[in-house]
């Protein structure tokens, strides 16, 4: 295939070929919101096009971007779209593409004429504190310009000890996540422009991974022909399309991480790869960045991979694995080497192409097949939000019809997938809600006990949609404890405990439910799964005094991977008090021997200034009884007064005895004399 005369990945799914101005409905009408949230008051940043705030709702991790100018036309349609990316692409990608973009996560205005949306600010792990040697601290986030020149923060004005180091495994693992976030695009007919190093932020977190900006490059392919993004120093060989200058670009990026080259280019080979033995990354690079062919950008994320120590290979399988997205364990299963691993990645090999012949398929073959494939719990189903579903109802008159047509699954998955808010209020919901339920898998339920406690295991249905689940607890029919749960997607089973000291029988009783993509939780009416669990009571000591007969024992439900969470927290925030108490008191010790020297300095001025006032006073009295000292002339008296005593002997006036008098030679110098008659 020429890539260079293609407009779309091969593996582009058909969704992407639906663009929003060829639909008769806009894609995401029913997720516009008319009331924007607010009151919006902290700002985070001005713009050309909107003013960005922190979303009062949860201001720590969204904010709100309000155009200054309301968006309309092919822009309006393309932030609708975004904003229901649960309903056209596969869930694993709808995923990757929400936690890895500042992703449009909702909409809000009206149909065609959007006002707002909201998204993910940058996580706490993309920042970083930049320290000056001049004692200035800058809190910036860590894009990639800091980490592809390795000269960076050994500037003259920069304090080294702020330098983020990252080492070349951590690079690798950052470079695979940039290149299957922006690939993850393409694979929905979408273009991100604006590859570059100031666009692009690096998380700190483990495993390494990135946080993209500038949502507003995302475009198709006709957008970016028509208005073409780019950043200096990103060039690329001229007359690529859309899709072949991103994988350039791509190339571009690689490079320079992971040689930390802030300048280096691949026009005329990567001879720092080379030096390295990287041959196979190096050819990889060189035919992507002259091309912009998806073989040659599948091959450099593949080298990358490769390039891994067995730690990060291991952790990153692990991972895949616990994702139970077969796609996944089939890229970061490259490099495994025991059998167990290799039946794995062969199996989930085999349901990939499941998921892709069920994609393929007519409507009514996909059902079967989907069925077929919902029968095994190894791997979760990753296939297109429209497959094997009747599409989503947009009118009640619409949900009526797949209620009468017992499409009750049906509706159960797009509640899961995209939420239908529109339609929450209607009236049969519930009832589809519950029908869905009840027709799905069921779960099994089982108990251990030992003295004072019980221990419930709950299998989830294999279902999908089934996602949530209410645990309620009974004694003699009288209802002691409820707990609703929501079950994450790799969830298989759950585990709860029962703690009664005195022992005694517990009735269990599980409703299985749908979790809808707001949050909302959507019961079955009936209860699914019941067990009653005898549990022993705790020995206690012969003397110590026995319940009656027929009381209701006292009971709590716990889960214990949550409470050791919490213990946990408790502690090191009990720890935190501690050495902030300690530290308090540190910081208390040189106050108060501060407190001690200036209350004696403060002390001893006092008892100076009370002896030299006792001094001044009997010096007045002994002037005014001589009769040299007028009425009105006291001030300039004391002014001569301290300053003959001052000139004479300065400590002088702090030790004069109460009695004692002006002498004469002071009286006749110093003292004002009283005016003779003329």
């Amino acid at each position: 295939m020429d890539d260079q005369n293609s407009s779309a990945p091969e593996n582009t799914p058909a969704i992407a070929s639906a663009t929003p101005a060829s639909a008769p409905v806009a894609i995401g009408f029913d997720m516009v919101n008319p009331t924007i949230p607010g009151p919006l008051r902290e700002k985070l940043g001005t713009g050309g096009f909107g003013i960005v705030y922190k979303d009062p709702r949860n201001p720590t991790q969204r904010c709100v971007k309000q155009y200054k100018n309301v968006a309309v036309g092919e822009e309006a349609d393309r932030l609708m779209r975004f904003a229901a990316v649960d309903q056209w692409a596969r869930p694993s990608d709808a995923e990757l593409m929400k936690s890895s973009f500042a992703w449009p996560l909702e909409v809000f205005g009206e149909v065609g004429r959007i006002q707002a949306f909201t998204m993910d600010t940058a996580p706490e792990d993309a920042h970083f504190e930049l320290r000056m040697k001049n004692g200035n601290k800058y809190r910036r986030l860590l894009q990639l310009d800091y980490l592809i020149d390795a000269t960076y923060f050994n500037s003259n004005a920069i304090d080294s000890s702020s330098a983020v180091v990252f080492t070349l495994q951590d690079r690798i693992e950052l470079a695979i996540n940039i290149c299957d976030s922006i690939m993850a695009l393409h694979r929905y007919g979408l273009v991100y422009q604006d590859v570059s190093s100031k666009n692009i932020v690096a998380r700190r977190a483990s495993p390494r991974s990135c946080f993209i900006l500038d949502a507003d490059s995302i475009t198709t392919p006709e957008g970016a022909i028509a208005k073409p993004i780019g950043s200096p120093t990103w060039e690329v060989p001229t007359g690529l399309d859309p899709f072949a200058v991103d994988r350039a670009r791509l190339a571009l990026m690689v490079l320079r991480l992971i040689v930390q080259g802030h300048s280096v280019r691949p026009d005329v080979g990567c001879p720092d790869l080379e030096r390295r033995g990287y041959h196979g990354l190096s050819l990889a690079i060189q035919q992507a960045f002259d091309t912009g062919a998806e073989i040659a950008a599948d091959a450099i994320v593949r080298e990358l991979r490769l390039l891994r120590d067995e730690q990060h290979a291991n952790t990153a399988f692990t991972q895949a694995v616990q994702s139970r997205i077969a796609r996944r364990v089939v890229r970061e299963g490259i490099s495994v080497r025991a059998v167990n691993d290799i039946n794995l990645v062969a199996a989930a090999r085999l349901h990939v192409d499941r998921e892709a012949a069920l994609e393929a398929a007519e409507l009514r073959e996909q059902r079967k097949l989907l069925q077929s494939i919902r029968n095994q719990n190894t791997f979760a189903i990753d296939v297109l939000a429209s497959v094997g579903i009747m599409p989503v109802p947009r009118t009640p008159d619409e949900l009526h019809e797949l209620a009468f047509n017992s499409y009750f699954s049906d509706v159960a998955q797009h509640l899961v997938r995209t939420g239908l808010p529109s339609l929450m209020n209607d009236p049969i919901m519930g009832s589809i809600a519950d029908r869905a339920v009840v027709e799905a898998d069921s779960g099994t339920i089982s108990s251990r006990t030992a003295p004072g406690r019980g221990t419930l295991r709950i299998e989830w249905p294999s279902t999908d949609f089934v996602s949530a689940a209410e645990i309620c607890l009974f004694v003699g029919g009288v209802q002691q404890s409820a707990e609703i749960v929501k079950r994450a997607p790799s969830d298989l089973s759950m585990e709860r405990e029962i703690r009664a000291q005195s022992g005694g029988s517990v009735t269990a009783q599980v409703r299985f439910g749908i979790t809808t993509l707001q949050g909302d939780v959507m019961l079955q009416y009936s209860t699914s799964l019941q067990t009653d669990v005898v549990i022993p009571p705790i020995p206690v000591p012969a003397a110590a005094p026995s319940k009656q007969s027929g009381s209701v024992p006292m009971i709590d439900l716990v889960d214990p991977i949550e409470e050791a969470r919490l213990a946990e927290i408790a502690r090191l925030a009990h720890r935190r008090k501690t050495r902030n108490r300690i530290l308090m008191a540190i910081a208390v010790i040189p106050l108060l021997f501060l407190g001690g020297y200036l209350y004696n300095r403060l002390s001893d001025n006092s008892e100076k200034v009370m002896l030299e006032t006792g001094y001044l006073k009997n010096q007045i009295d002994a002037a005014k009884a001589a009769s040299d000292l007028q009425r009105g002339t006291e001030t300039g008296y004391l002014k001569n007064q301290i300053d003959a005593a001052k000139a004479a002997a300065p400590t002088t006036a702090t030790t004069v005895s109460a009695t004692t008098t002006v002498p004469e030679t002071a009286t006749t110098t110093i003292a004002p004399t009283k005016p003779t008659a003329p």
